[in-house]
């Protein structure tokens, strides 16, 4: 018996599952960033959320400096387990950032804008 297709690849499940998580840690109601990710609702200070691996996962004022590795050193940098992923995950969807490349300059440190949420992996 053949499976049937999926419509989501491994990836796509575990980008969802990374966001899930990291909503659930930080108890931002489900409501207000889809709206917000809908609608471009804007709070009065913009937020930039590192969770996951890090020294000290936190939430950060928006500044327009802000890149992947910047925000991730503002935590103290990766933990001992930290895998050198990390998810950046903006409007839903994320894409997947090699740490250590980014940091032996051989990848592009992706800019940060309001609301975008840095998971680091084990």
């Amino acid at each position: 018996m053949n499976a049937l297709p999926t419509t989501a690849s491994d990836e796509d499940r575990r980008m969802k599952t990374v966001l899930l998580l990291t909503l659930a840690a930080l108890s931002v109601p489900l409501s207000f960033l889809q709206e917000a990710a809908q609608k471009k609702v804007a709070a009065p200070i913009p937020k930039i959320w590192v969770t996951g691996n890090v020294r000290a996962p936190q939430a950060f004022d928006y500044k327009k400096e802000y890149t992947l590795m910047s925000v991730i050193g503002l935590t103290g940098g990766t933990s001992d387990f930290g895998a050198g992923i990390a998810y950046l995950i903006r409007d839903g969807a994320g894409t997947k950032c090699n740490v250590r490349l980014i940091s032996h300059g051989r990848a592009k440190d992706p800019e940060l804008l309001p609301w975008d949420f840095v998971h680091v992996m084990n």
